[in-house]
């Protein structure tokens, strides 16, 4: 934890633009940076548990899809534009108890404690676990899962509208294909040199 508070601290003010302007909206208020804090704490004690550094490797990888896949809703909410009564349709598929703008300021807050946490992570997995293979496959993963969501969204768009969608059949063959691709990066051996001169981030 100590590792990930200095990382984004040295973010605040060495990071790109947009790491910049994730880890400052930490800082917007204490409530904000608790609620990360918490949030990362319990993400990163998961890993840490683990006694091998291997079995830390592979929780870390883990715990790095959950958090893409966390921010997809707000991620696409965000790039696709979709307004209005199809943005309501979307919303209400994942927050079916919630009001829209409440549903709407829980997905902003997962989406920035997420995004802070994937920086934390990659950080660790890269610089300490020497996982640098891993960053590219998660990319590919990351791109080819935002294309699945944009499809998913979609469906619920023309569901909701009472039209029919012709591509609903991409989605569970993407969806399989995407389980798949996780489960294999998930336990890829890391290059031998990086692992002889790995050292356990956590003990």
């Amino acid at each position: 934890m100590n590792v990930s508070e200095s990382r984004i601290e040295r973010l605040r003010w060495h990071g790109s633009d947009d790491e910049r302007w994730y880890a400052n909206r930490l800082f917007d208020t204490p409530t904000t940076y608790h609620h990360w804090e918490s949030f990362h704490f319990d993400l990163m004690k998961k890993v840490a548990a683990s006694p091998t550094h291997r079995g830390q490797l592979i929780d870390l990888r883990k715990a790095r899809f959950r958090l893409l896949r966390q921010q997809a809703l707000f991620q696409h909410l965000r790039d696709s534009g979709v307004k209005g009564k199809d943005r309501e349709a979307i919303v209400s598929a994942f927050h079916t108890s919630s009001e829209f703008s409440k549903a709407l300021v829980i997905e902003h807050g997962r989406y920035l404690r997420s995004n802070s946490s994937l920086m934390c992570a990659a950080y660790l997995g890269s610089a300490l676990l020497r996982d640098d293979r891993f960053d590219a496959e998660l990319e590919r993963y990351g791109n080819g899962y935002m294309q699945f969501f944009a499809l998913y969204c979609d469906w619920v768009v023309a569901n909701a509208r009472g039209q029919d969608y012709p591509l609903r059949p991409m989605i569970g063959q993407m969806k399989h294909d995407l389980a798949l691709m996780e489960a294999r990066i998930t336990v890829m051996p890391i290059a031998e040199n990086r692992r002889r001169s790995a050292r356990s981030a956590w003990h």
